[in-house]
């Protein structure tokens, strides 16, 4: 949301805060789905894939698969069903921002409900 001042015609930027919440988030999704992880999966290469995802490619190679290429590009290990744990800290984290962005969001909401239209600031 940017807010343009009438009088001055000013572009309020995006915050610093903006830039790195929006930075963290990337790396909360999963890198197959690009959605918010459901259940990050670690193998032990360290990559982290949501495990739908996984259990989707490990499914398309044949119905009693174990192991697949980590799909993670310049990886070359390989990723078994066993191995795969669930990553606990990046779920934390995942419905931490999940949470801030709803916040973010009512907040947005809040905000333009609020916009006053006698000149002082309009919301874009």
């Amino acid at each position: 949301m940017h807010r343009y001042f009438a009088d001055a015609n000013v572009l309020d930027e995006d915050s610093d805060e903006d830039i790195q919440i929006q930075s963290i988030t990337q790396n909360l999704k999963c890198p197959l789905t690009l959605q918010y992880y459901e259940e990050p999966m670690k193998a032990r290469c360290g990559h982290i894939f949501d495990k739908s995802a996984l259990y989707d490619m490990f499914s398309q190679r044949s119905v009693n698969a174990q192991s697949l290429p980590c799909p993670q590009s310049g990886c070359n290990n390989l990723v078994t069903k066993e191995e795969l744990k669930l990553d606990r800290p990046t779920l934390r984290l995942v419905e931490s921002a999940k949470e801030k962005e709803r916040e973010i969001n009512v907040e947005a909401m809040s905000d333009e409900r609020d916009v006053e239209n006698d000149g002082e600031f309009v919301t874009v």
